[in-house]
């Protein structure tokens, strides 16, 4: 998979999420960093009718490509407990090499 090069590389992976009440595009206003891998980010809906502020989870949920860093030893990911249908989570990094 090819990575986008270039000043404007980083602004491709934007992180976005939609409002779940009225599906309008929200503000990211504040992230907190649970762990290395799970971030809680708090996000605003700038629907003057709606102004709903609320908090989502990001978190790796599979690996798609393991890091190509030598010195990173496989372990397991902390991530939250259970998903919203309630099956439990297990992540564990596959060793590169």
């Amino acid at each position: 998979m090819k990575r986008p090069k270039g000043r404007h590389a980083q602004s491709v992976f934007r992180n976005q999420a939609r409002c779940p009440v009225c599906g309008t595009g929200c503000r990211t206003a504040k992230t907190h960093h649970l762990t290395a891998a799970v971030t809680e980010i708090t996000y605003v809906c700038p629907n003057e009718d709606c102004g709903m502020v609320w908090v989502g989870q990001l978190y790796p949920l599979r690996i798609l490509e393991p890091s190509r860093l030598p010195a990173a030893p496989p372990r397991a990911v902390p991530v939250p407990a259970a998903d919203e249908r309630g099956a439990e989570l297990v992540l564990t990094l596959a060793s590169g090499g």
